[in-house]
């Protein structure tokens, strides 16, 4: 019968072991992110839904009132978390990241010949 260590590898199967792996932080600001859009789009829909409830629902009333800097206040909040998700990330990366050597960059001829391609 087949082992199971000889079967070649495919692209599900990790080809490194849990030493060689670095893990980083859980940045949580991205939950952050998914909750104030889950919330979002929840208010844009009741804001919807109000047109075809009762006119003289409490909700219907305060959604009227009130929902638009609800959901001005949310957007606002789905962006600013956003933004600090993605720069805890690029923190994150650039530290985790190793140094890189110096670039050195090719000096320039002074002649004025074309260089020779051939």
């Amino acid at each position: 019968m087949d082992e199971p260590n000889d079967r070649p590898n495919s692209p599900l199967t990790p080809t490194t072991s849990d030493s060689d792996h670095v893990s980083t932080p859980v940045n949580p600001y991205w939950k952050a992110v998914i909750v104030t859009s889950f919330l979002f789009c929840g208010t844009t829909l009741a804001i919807v839904m109000t047109q075809f409830g009762d006119p003289r629902s409490p909700g219907n009333i305060f959604l009227r009132r009130y929902g638009a800097l609800l959901a001005a206040i949310e957007v606002g909040a789905v962006l600013i978390t956003g933004v600090l998700a993605m720069a805890t990330d690029q923190r994150q990366t650039s530290e985790s990241a190793p140094p890189s050597p110096p670039q050195t960059h090719p000096e320039t001829s002074n002649s004025e010949e074309p260089p020779h391609v051939g």
